[in-house]
C-alpha cells in the first residue's frame, strides 16, 4: 500500500521511504537548565527514576526536555522502540504534553500499532482539537483501520486547517477512493500534486485509480509525469501493461 504518512511535528522518519522535514526539533520547556545529577536516572543513567510530585518544576522540565531530545535522536536513528520509551517517559512527567504524544503516535503508527497510535493522537486532540497535524495523522490511522467515515471526517477537517499541506490531500484521495467517491479522489490527488509536484505517492495512486476505472489514457498521462527510476513508475507501468488491472 502507498505511504499515507503525514506529519509536521518533530520527526524525520516514517514508514517506507517518505521523509518529512523536522519542523520542531525540541520542546519549549520554559526555564530549562542543565539537568541535575539526581535526575539522570530518567535517561537510563541510574537504576531508579526520581521525578515525583516533590520534584521542583524546573527539574521536571529539564528532565522532560532531555528525554524528548533523546526520543527524537532515537527516532532519527530508526530506533523506534527506544523512541517510544523516551516519549512515554516524557508523558510520565507531563501527561498532556502535545509534542510527546504526537511523536509517540507517529512511532506507534510506523510500527503499525494502530490502536495505540489512535489513542496518542486522540490525547493531542483532547488538548488541541484544531491541531492540523493530529487531525491529519488520525485520519491516516483511521483509514489504516478501514474506519472510512471517521477517516474522511478527520481528513476534511485537516484539509480546512492545513489547506497547503499536500499529505493531507493525499490521505483524502485514498479515503475517497476506498469509499468509491472517485471524482473526489482524483480531485484530492490533483490538489496534493499541485501543492507538491514531487509527491510521487499521490501521482502513483492517481494513476492506479485511473487504471482501476479503466481510464488507460489518463493513466498513461500520469505515468509520463512520474520519474522513470521510481517504484511508483514501475508499479503504474506494470498496471498499464496488464491492461489497467486494479492494483
Amino acid at each position: 500500500m502507498a505511504q499515507r504518512y503525514f506529519s509536521a511535528v518533530s520527526s524525520r522518519w516514517a514508514l517506507g521511504a517518505l521523509t518529512t522535514a523536522m519542523v520542531m526539533a525540541s520542546v519549549a520547556f520554559t526555564g530549562c537548565q542543565l539537568m541535575p545529577d539526581s535526575l539522570k536516572s530518567m535517561l537510563g543513567l541510574s537504576s531508579q527514576p526520581v521525578v515525583d510530585d516533590a520534584t521542583p518544576l524546573v527539574e521536571k522540565q529539564a528532565a522532560a526536555q532531555a528525554l524528548f531530545d533523546k526520543g527524537i535522536a532515537a527516532a532519527d536513528a530508526g530506533q523506534r522502540d527506544k523512541a517510544i520509551e523516551a516519549f512515554e517517559q516524557v508523558l510520565e512527567i507531563f501527561p498532556k504534553h502535545v509534542a510527546a504524544n504526537t511523536n509517540l503516535g507517529l512511532a506507534y503508527a510506523n510500527q503499525q500499532q494502530w490502536a495505540k497510535a489512535k489513542h496518542a493522537f486522540a490525547l493531542v486532540l483532547n488538548e488541541e482539537p484544531d491541531n492540523p497535524d493530529a487531525n491529519a495523522n488520525l485520519a491516516w490511522v483511521l483509514a489504516e483501520q478501514h474506519q472510512w467515515p471517521q477517516a474522511l471526517e478527520r481528513g476534511l477537517k485537516a484539509g480546512r486547517l492545513s489547506p497547503e499541506n499536500p499529505y493531507v490531500f493525499n490521505t483524502l484521495g485514498w479515503v475517497y477512493a476506498q469509499t468509491e467517491q472517485y471524482d473526489e479522489a482524483i480531485g484530492a490527488y490533483d490538489k496534493a500534486i499541485a501543492l507538491n509536484p514531487a509527491l510521487v505517492d499521490a501521482q502513483k495512486a492517481k494513476g492506479l485509480l485511473y487504471c482501476q476505472l479503466g481510464k488507460a489514457e489518463q493513466a498513461q498521462a500520469t505515468l509520463a509525469a512520474l520519474p522513470a527510476d521510481t517504484e511508483a513508475h514501475t508499479a503504474l507501468a506494470t498496471a498499464i501493461g496488464q491492461g489497467c488491472v486494479a492494483q
